[in-house]
């Protein structure tokens, strides 16, 4: 019986939402995100305005080599010097995407200002963290972890929306 009751504390405590408040959580935060890449089976998708950090992006260039199908969208304006989605585009496994808002009225465009990620459509990450150094750093952010399906199904929905309408980067 006691087996019994422990796992099921266990399937519980798997499986439940968690979130993470930066800065006071940074470092939980940012050591749950890499470990859930790490633990990916199958594939990634990410749909971020802003991409920085070179921690996450070495560590989804490990991951794809294994075979991990990873697929990233990013903010068109967001691309400078500094992004990491050149170095990811030319990794094996990485198909890189870019994306811009809707149109506005005086021909400018809005942003594409998602920041989530979808990992082996079992976990999604979401929050206002963009994958930046400042994000893991000093910003006040706020990353939510969820396994519920009936949420990652929605986000699935809207990140195969955003591809339809995206351009291949590389």
């Amino acid at each position: 019986m006691l087996k019994i009751l422990l796992l099921l504390l266990f399937y519980v405590y798997a499986v439940a939402d968690n979130v993470y408040f930066l800065p006071t959580n940074k470092n939980e935060a940012l050591n749950k995100i890499i470990t859930s890449i790490s633990n990916a089976k199958q594939n990634i998708n990410i749909a971020m305005y802003s991409f920085k950090n070179k921690t996450i992006a070495k560590k989804l260039a490990k991951i794809a080599n294994k075979n991990i199908s990873i697929n990233i969208i990013l903010d068109s304006k967001a691309l400078n010097k500094k992004s990491r989605l050149h170095y990811l585009s030319n990794q094996k496994n990485i198909k890189t995407y870019t994306l811009q808002g809707a149109k506005r009225k005086n021909n400018k465009y809005y942003k594409m200002h998602s920041k989530y990620i979808i990992i082996d459509n079992k976990i999604v990450i979401f929050g206002s963290t963009n994958y930046s150094n400042d994000s893991f750093s000093g910003n006040y952010e706020v990353v939510y972890i969820s396994n519920k399906k009936d949420i990652i199904e929605k986000f699935n929905t809207d990140f195969n929306n955003m591809i339809q309408v995206s351009r291949r980067y590389k």
